[in-house]
Order: C-alpha cells, then structure tokens, then sequence
C-alpha cells in the first residue's frame, strides 16, 4: 500500500487488480461492483447500503459473502475497507 499511495502506478494497478479483478470476472459484477461502491461510500452501513440499492438485507448479505469469497478478504476487517476504498478511488482515476 505505501508504494501505491507514493503514487507508483504500478502499485495502484496491483492494488486494483487484486480487489477489483475477481468481481469483474465473475457473473453478477456490476451488482457486486455496485455492492462494494455503495458500502464504501456508507461507511459499510448494512441497513443505508441495502436501501439505497434498493435491495433486501439478505441479498445485500449474500453479495458481501460473494464478494469476500471471491477476494479471500474479510469485510469487517477495518483495514480491508481502507484497501476497499482506495482502490475504488484509483480505479476511479484511472478510468
């Protein structure tokens, strides 16, 4: 991570990639894609996130386990939702 806050791109791809690169490869990526962006932009707030996609909390639920499964990262983990946040920021810049 501090190589790619140090602004190595590099390091940014990698960070991307490996948060980013199996949810786009599987079926359903935009939903878990659309998942992940709304939790990080809520504070990972169950309840705020599964009413603004407009979706029950078991589906919200399952897609967390998805995504989880796909990643092998925990998303209660504190420092995985830093990790999740700033590769949805430099994915962002990057596009």
């Amino acid at each position: 991570m501090p190589r790619a806050l140090s602004g190595d791109r590099d390091a940014q791809a990698d960070l991307t990639d490996s948060l980013l690169g199996p949810l786009r490869a599987t079926r359903g990526a935009p939903g878990l894609l659309e998942t992940i962006r709304t939790l990080c932009a809520f504070g990972f707030s169950q309840v705020e996130t599964a009413a603004r996609l407009r979706i029950h909390a078991n589906t919200l639920r399952y897609r967390m386990e998805r995504i989880e499964a796909l990643t092998g990262r925990s998303l209660t983990d504190p420092e995985t939702r830093a990790l999740w946040w700033l590769a949805l920021q430099l994915a962002e810049l990057r596009a």
